[in-house]
């Protein structure tokens, strides 16, 4: 985006299908300096375009670097190399990395299942190997609980299966920083899935949990409609780092990362939420006409103010700006001598 070629000499670092930091090192370059937006892929109220880099791919696969192996957040609680513990403060948790060698990916919106109460994680970042225990914000995704459920401790998290299903969510847990706004968007967006799925998606266990609704069945039934028609159109994709997503017509965000792996491994998830979004806000009366993948090109690429916030925690730099329709985050982890942007995304407001 325009505010790190004005502001910054961003040593921008792509890595490699193989989690190698791949590419000669470029000077103010941040990685939508070089992406092309593809034609959508509609169904139903949901366009999704894919976003394609445009660097040499031979380049980046073998460019003599570093590696930097990255893993998600749900793979690496799989694994149980990272591990984030209740602290009994619902805005506050500690996380640990134990591998010697993975760097873990968190993503703002994460969800982690378990604990005393569900929670989300608001904030982007990459977590070193080898961490030692760190104090995280987070949010609570459900009220009233405050034990643990059947089957779970309530002294650690178990599973990050879901993130954060609409923008507004996203909105109010990384940049109002609002509990209160997130607790108002879950119960706004279970009444909207409520209401498209015909019947009451709320668990009798925990109603005000959003991840409990996001496992209801007759929701994923539903979601699934959608994911035969989207989850297989970055299977034989070498160059796609990312893809933005349009509902009824009006761009809703944009994600974009240091490497097609990375991006492969999250969209799963990625698109499930686009998925839950998408269901909540269709009407079968409603017209609209596709979005342009010009048109997104340009909210992607939109020019900035001169004015953005900054952010510092674990290695990790966030900037954050904004225009008349859009507000927008980089993620860059500080590695030594170099600075590696692992993430941009931008949410419509």
């Amino acid at each position: 985006m325009s505010f790190l070629r004005l502001f910054f000499t961003v040593v921008t670092v792509l890595c490699t299908i193989n989690y190698g930091v791949a590419k000669t090192p470029v000077l103010n370059q941040p990685i939508k300096a070089n992406v092309e937006v593809a034609n959508p892929v509609s169904y139903k109220n949901l366009s999704v375009y894919l976003i394609h880099d445009l660097h040499d791919v031979e380049l980046i696969r073998h460019a003599n670097s570093d590696t930097l192996k990255i893993v998600t957040l749900e793979e690496a609680m799989a694994e149980k190399i990272v591990r984030i513990y209740e602290t009994g403060n619902v805005n506050q948790l500690e996380i640990e990395n134990i591998s010697k060698t993975d760097h873990v990916f968190i993503q703002s919106g994460d969800m982690i299942k378990g604990g005393r109460q569900d929670r989300t994680l608001p904030n982007d970042f990459l977590l070193k190997p080898e961490s030692g225990r760190l104090s995280i914000d987070a949010f609570c995704v459900e009220q009233g609980r405050w034990a643990k459920r059947s089957g779970e401790s309530d002294k650690e998290f178990s599973s990050s299966p879901k993130t954060l299903a609409t923008k507004d969510l996203k909105i109010a847990a990384r940049l109002e920083k609002s509990q209160g706004k997130v607790w108002e968007n879950i119960a706004k967006t279970q009444d909207g899935l409520s209401d498209k799925v015909g019947d009451n998606v709320k668990q009798v266990q925990s109603p005000t949990s959003l991840q409990l609704t996001l496992e209801n069945a007759a929701l994923q039934k539903l979601i699934h409609a959608y994911q035969e028609k989207f989850i297989s159109i970055v299977d034989d994709e070498t160059n796609t780092v990312g893809f933005a997503f349009a509902i009824n017509g009006q761009f809703n965000s944009a994600d974009i990362y240091v490497s097609t792996e990375l991006f492969k491994k999250l969209w799963p998830k990625l698109l499930e939420a686009a998925i839950t979004e998408a269901i909540s806000q269709h009407d079968e009366k409603q017209t609209f006409s596709v979005m342009k993948s010009d048109d997104v090109y340009q909210n992607v690429h939109a020019l900035n103010k001169k004015d953005y916030q900054k952010q510092s925690f674990f290695d990790n730099t966030i900037l954050i700006e904004e225009n008349a329709d859009n507000y927008y985050f980089s993620t860059l982890f500080n590695q030594s001598e170099k600075t590696i942007l692992i993430h941009e995304s931008v949410l419509a407001k």
